[in-house]
This record gives C-alpha cells, structure tokens and sequence, in this order.
C-alpha cells in the first residue's frame, strides 16, 4: 500500500471528528470504563472493525487532550474562529416562524438575530482583551470611620448626636 503524506485520509479525520464530537457531547465517554460502550457505538456508527474503532476512539481521546494543553494561542485562535462563527450565524438573516413577523403579502420577514450578534461580539471582545474586570481580592475594608479629618465642632456635634440617642444634631 502506498504511504501517504499525512498520517490519516480525509475519512478518517471526519471519522475522528465524529467520534470527538460524540465524547464531548457525553464526557462519560472519556471514562476508561465506557471504553467498550463507546466502541461498539463507532463500530455500529461506521461499519468498522473493533481494532479500527479503537483506533479512532485513541485517536480522538489524544485530540481532545490537545484541548486541555498549556498551548493557549491555539486553544485562542479557536474560540476567536468559534466567536466570529458565531457571530456570522447570528448577523445573517434567518426563518423566524411567527405570525407577527410576515409582510402584506404573508411572507416569512428573514430577521437577524441582533441581540445574540452583540452577546458573541462581546464574548469575542473580551477574549481579545478589550474588557479588563478588575477585581481586588486583597483591599482592605475599614469598617471604623476616619474621624481624624473632622474639625473640633464637627466631633462635638457628632458625639452629642451619638448622646441623644441617634436624633438629628442641631
């Protein structure tokens, strides 16, 4: 048989590809329990051998771990490519099957869907960095007011209001 120049064909990706979209869609799968469920699912599923259905099986298992490495700027590029997706899918007009939404003639009006189109932009964005959440674990919180900056009349007044029970100054 003559050796290729990649590793796997077309259809053995699109296999592979299946059986990732499978386990993600059950983490269960990714269990070494499950292993013989999932194999006879992907031997069903393509009419393979179980050597080869175990083969794809490890095959996907070593990409999906792919997902979980250290390599962010693939792991970014992706989720970038799945936001701008995204966004593509929310911005194009599509079939909303409503009475309301039909013109004189009673066809179909195709309506993007604007408030999902600005949620992934805002996603994508905050990928990219454009939005910064502060948050400052370790601030101190004084809970005792500063009364050193209070002048004289101002302590007096505050100590006799502290005095009379909570009632206004005068």
């Amino acid at each position: 048989m003559p050796k290729a120049d990649t590793e796997h064909t077309d259809i053995v990706w699109v296999r592979v590809d299946g059986i990732i979209k499978l386990i993600l869609e059950n983490d269960r799968y990714l269990q070494s329990k499950r292993n013989k469920e999932l194999c006879n699912i992907v031997m069903t599923q393509f009419s393979i051998s179980i050597r080869t259905a175990q083969r794809y099986i490890g095959e996907a298992k070593k990409e999906i771990r792919k997902l979980g490495q250290k390599d962010k700027n693939i792991a970014f590029t992706k989720a970038i490519r799945d936001r701008e997706f995204l966004y593509m899918k929310a911005i194009s007009p599509s079939f909303i099957f409503n009475k309301d939404l039909r013109d004189d003639k009673g066809n179909l009006i195709l309506v993007a869907d604007l408030k999902l189109a600005l949620e992934v932009a805002k996603d994508r964005d905050k990928l990219n960095g454009l939005y910064i959440d502060e948050l400052n674990i370790n601030a101190n919180v004084n809970t005792k007011p500063d009364l050193s900056k209070l002048t004289i009349e101002e302590l007096r007044a505050l100590a006799q209001f502290i005095r009379d029970g909570n009632k206004t100054p005068q």
